[in-house]
């Protein structure tokens, strides 16, 4: 069986939340090339339009997900695409873990410094 892993990377083209997002792609993308790596990972890839992540294998479809940041319609619209692609796990690479997710979910923290100064 195939686990189907959604990855958000809508801020692949920021800095901070970006490099962390394009570096995680790539280091998959390595890990799950060549003919000896098992096919056991699908990655279904959230981005915004135009953003160009380079080639990334096999393993990974990309799906266009533009709703603005920090906004209601982002967290309802990722979680349509969640159950659409039946993802078995759900990555949020930027503090924002959509509601009413169907599966488990990873959400990164890059920092709270915010919370306290």
């Amino acid at each position: 069986m195939i686990t189907r892993i959604g990855i958000d990377a809508r801020k692949a083209d920021d800095y901070g939340i970006g490099t962390y997002t394009r570096g995680l792609l790539k280091g998959l993308a390595e890990l799950t090339a060549g003919a000896s790596a098992p096919e056991a990972e699908k990655f279904i890839v959230f981005q915004r339009e135009g953003t160009a992540l380079g080639p990334l294998g096999d393993r990974f479809e990309t799906r266009i997900e533009n709703a603005a940041g920090y906004s209601a319609r982002e967290l309802t619209a990722l979680s349509r695409h969640a159950a659409r692609e039946r993802l078995d796990l759900f990555h949020a690479t930027h503090y924002v873990l959509p509601i009413a997710l169907r599966c488990p979910a990873v959400v990164t923290i890059h920092d709270v410094l915010h919370l306290r100064f």
